[in-house]
């Protein structure tokens, strides 16, 4: 019996000092061939990290926070091929911990960072020649435009930061 406490002790205290990781979670596939039309998100890419616990580590119960986002959207396709996108790339930072979210939720401060637009919208409108620049690039998103169409738009999108 006592083994298997020390054994449960020691896992949890391994847990607990486990290293904070960020993730990047896409709301669409990689690497594929995508179709989009005009109004359209194309990329969405979630950052969040995972809450720390009160010796520094991870939380065991797998508690995440939010740090912000980068997000594509297609407004409009011009005759001769050129896209207007809508695009926000912000980033947040939070002193939330585990003893914040579990035991005193009244005490997290928030900050944001917008990185690519100063403005309160938190998007900026880009303008991409679509017969020369088959690219864009924002926040370790790679958004390569296939195909242009009329109203739509085939494309794929790959993640320049792969986080592990």
């Amino acid at each position: 019996m006592r083994k298997i406490l020390y054994f449960v002790v020691l896992v949890v205290i391994v847990s607990g000092c486990a290293t904070i990781e960020s993730h990047r979670d896409f709301q669409q596939p990689l690497e594929q061939s995508l179709t989009a039309s005009i109004g359209s998100s194309l990329v969405r890419m979630n950052r969040v990290g995972d809450l720390p616990n009160a010796l520094g580590g991870r939380d065991i119960y797998g508690g995440k926070v939010d740090k912000g986002y980068v997000e594509v959207k297609l407004l409009g396709i011009s005759d001769d091929s050129e896209l207007t996108l809508s695009v926000s790339d912000m980033t947040k930072q939070s002193t939330e911990s585990t003893m914040d979210r579990y035991v005193n939720p009244k005490s997290v401060a928030v900050s944001q960072n917008i990185s690519i637009n100063t403005s309160a919208e938190q998007s900026v409108v880009v303008k991409i020649d679509g017969n020369t620049e088959k690219d864009y690039v924002v926040g370790g998103v790679k958004v390569t435009f296939l195909e242009i169409r009329q109203s739509s738009v085939v494309y794929k999108v790959t993640d320049l930061m792969p986080i592990r």
